[in-house]
């Protein structure tokens, strides 16, 4: 599942941020794309995402940044590796070794719209 451009400016006041433990200026909002985090994160949801890079943790969702991929996924810390993990059946779980060292942003907020 990748995420398409942020959505700007973030449509969330400041307020509402701050209640909820999140600097206004260190969040993205974006759009998420595909179908692999299904039933829990459908495309064209959004999610709110600390831009702070984090180092993952496991059981937690993340916004996973490699050369080749934007991807939101679970996250289950191996030795040396993490395991990036779909909802989705469908889509087996991938292995990325340490010396890979992608990018991690946490996913502190999702919403969709009932189906």
């Amino acid at each position: 599942m990748g995420v398409a451009e942020p959505v700007d400016p973030v449509p969330f006041s400041a307020k509402w941020l701050r209640r909820h433990g999140l600097r206004p200026g260190q969040v993205s909002v974006l759009e998420v794309r595909g179908d692999s985090q299904e039933p829990i994160l459908f495309d064209g949801d959004f999610i709110i995402v600390d831009k702070a890079k984090s180092k993952p943790k496991s059981g937690d969702l993340y916004v996973v940044v490699r050369p080749e991929s934007v991807q939101v996924k679970w996250v289950q810390v191996l030795r040396n590796a993490v395991q990036l993990i779909s909802e989705n059946p469908a889509y087996p779980p991938e292995r990325v070794e340490a010396h890979e060292a992608p990018d991690f942003y946490k996913v502190r907020w999702f919403s969709h719209f009932l189906r």
